[in-house]
């Protein structure tokens, strides 16, 4: 845009600087609108002063929210809305300022980009469709506990009953339950079976009151079911939630001598069924009959229960897991290259899967899959995330398929987010899957994702428009689509975006932790219109 051409238009003053042409518009809130999508660049200049840095960033997310690029000084909100460069920019100073706005004159392409981001951050945290459902939550929560201080004597307590201290989904939803849910209302304890890790210092770290069984092996059984009914009959839970097979289980006989209504959270799906396992499958049945009811993480962990179990369908609820998308957010490019710059992947094509190391993850496949593109992409490097059973045994099918180069483990993390930054594409390789938390997190952080179609994925991933589903235990399917991502770039981009829009709108930890009180307060309702 040529410098003759500059007018400054300002609406709702009057200022007339020497040598700018200026359009003074009276303020209208019939007209606003109309005279501000003239803009091509929208400004929002503030001092440095208490009052600025009480205002509420209004002005700049209506540049941003009509797809006007913006520049704001870094004074208050603004510092929290825009992402310098990212989404808008930010100027502190005379020479930033001329400097800035000298940018987005002269290059039309950028104050596209800019306002499409713009425009984009509005639509994911500030607009109404955001907020509306957060103020009527809290209204509601307000008139729940209102309502709990003349009809509800004391809190639900809530005992979690888990198999394993290492942290996997199971886990990670429990973490996220004991964070979101309404502690005005409920009172969560959990117990373990194993002995004490991970998932102890994070319940400790959230001030939730935890109990390890120590179980280590079948000669620690006996010990620990005592331990466990002294528990229960020392503290009197008004509901018992049990995860994962093993406590699932042991909860049920436990329960047979108490009271207590007993939820069971099914995080899994056919994996029983599909290699075999006679015994489990008797005692799964066991205790699917036995619960009062099932908490179900996908339809396809309910078409097992109906199907396999024969539990009827009017004591099963479909919640799906969450993710927490404040900590899995869109990455910026700095964290992006300091993350890669410490991983030593910065000139990488870099693919990354999160799960446990053990045959129900199919890490074999994606190895092989590695193998079968590696000479085509030389520059190619996947990221392992987790620990288990098959270590060593998927080490030694790096050095066998010669991709020693390629790949790396890189164990137990606690700084997912910040690795899934540093990934081009994520491949999530599972042969059986209940639901799949790895891979809500990294749609959440904005990465086109590659799954297997098993289990509760395609609840997920729509083949093609937010993701692509392939075939399991298929290394050349998992390759080609590899490379499909890799050679086109702007379907990686669609993906993304689709999938985290995909994300936030069906499967955050506030909507999962607001179905599970739903089917608590449901319990403790049934059960006392029994007693009445």
């Amino acid at each position: 845009m040529p410098q003759h051409n500059l007018v400054l238009k300002i609406i709702g003053g009057t200022y007339n600087p020497i040598g700018i042409h200026t359009n003074n518009i009276k303020w209208s809130l019939d007209t606003e609108l109309a005279e501000m999508s003239e803009f091509d660049i929208g400004i929002m200049p503030l001092p440095d002063d208490e009052w600025a840095k009480g205002k509420c960033g209004l002005k700049a997310l209506q540049y941003m929210a009509m797809g006007i690029p913006c520049v704001a000084s870094p004074v208050g909100v603004n510092t929290e809305i825009i992402q310098d460069g990212v989404n808008g920019f930010l100027a502190k100073d005379e020479k930033e300022w001329i400097e800035k706005l000298s940018l987005l004159i002269k290059n039309s392409e950028l104050r596209q980009r800019l306002g499409k981001a713009g425009r984009k951050t509005v639509e994911e945290r500030y607009s109404v469709k955001v907020w509306a459902p957060r103020y009527v939550e809290i209204i509601k929560k307000v008139i729940d506990i209102d309502k709990s201080e003349s009809s509800i004597q004391k809190k639900i307590k809530i005992l979690y009953l888990t198999t394993s201290s290492k942290i996997g989904g199971a886990e990670q939803v429990i973490l996220a339950l004991a964070k979101n849910i309404d502690h005005a209302l409920f009172d969560i304890e959990v117990c373990i079976l194993s002995p004490k890790g991970a998932l102890n210092e994070e319940l400790d770290r959230l001030k939730v009151k935890n109990f390890a069984l120590g179980i280590k092996n079948w000669f620690y059984v006996p010990g620990a079911v005592y331990k466990l009914y002294r528990l229960l009959k020392r503290k009197q839970y008004d509901i018992i939630n049990t995860w994962l097979f093993h406590a699932s289980v042991m909860g049920v006989f436990i329960t047979l001598i108490k009271t207590s209504p007993i939820i069971e959270s099914r995080q899994y799906t056919d994996y029983m069924y599909k290699y075999n396992f006679k015994l489990k499958q008797i005692l799964d049945r066991i205790a699917s009959h036995n619960v009062d009811h099932i908490i179900a993480c996908s339809n396809a962990a309910k078409e097992v229960l109906t199907h396999y179990e024969k539990v009827d369908t009017r004591k099963i609820t479909i919640i799906y897991n969450g993710t927490n998308i404040d900590e899995f957010r869109l990455y910026n490019i700095n964290q992006r290259r300091q993350t890669r710059e410490n991983l030593k992947v910065e000139d990488k094509i870099v693919l990354s899967f999160t799960a446990h190391l053990r045959p129900a993850k199919g890490h074999q496949y994606l190895l092989e899959a590695i193998s079968k593109i590696k000479n085509q992409y030389t520059n190619i490097v996947l990221l392992l995330i987790g620990e288990g059973v098959l270590r060593n045994e998927l080490e030694a099918l790096t050095r066998q398929l010669n991709i020693e180069d390629n790949v790396r483990f890189l164990g137990y993390r606690t700084d997912i987010p910040d690795i899934l930054s540093a990934t081009d594409i994520y491949v999530h390789s599972s042969v059986e899957e209940g639901f799949g938390i790895s891979i809500i997190e990294a749609m959440a952080v904005g990465l086109p994702v590659i799954a297997t179609n098993v289990g509760g994925i395609p609840e997920i991933i729509t083949n093609g428009e937010n993701g692509i589903l392939v075939p399991p235990e298929n290394p050349q399917a998992l390759a080609e689509a590899i490379s499909d991502l890799i050679e086109h770039p702007d379907k990686r981009k669609m993906f993304a975006e689709k999938g985290r829009q995909h994300i936030t709108a069906n499967f955050t930890n506030d909507i999962m932790a607001k179905k599970y009180m739903e089917v608590y307060r449901n319990i403790i309702n049934q059960k006392n219109s029994v007693r009445r």
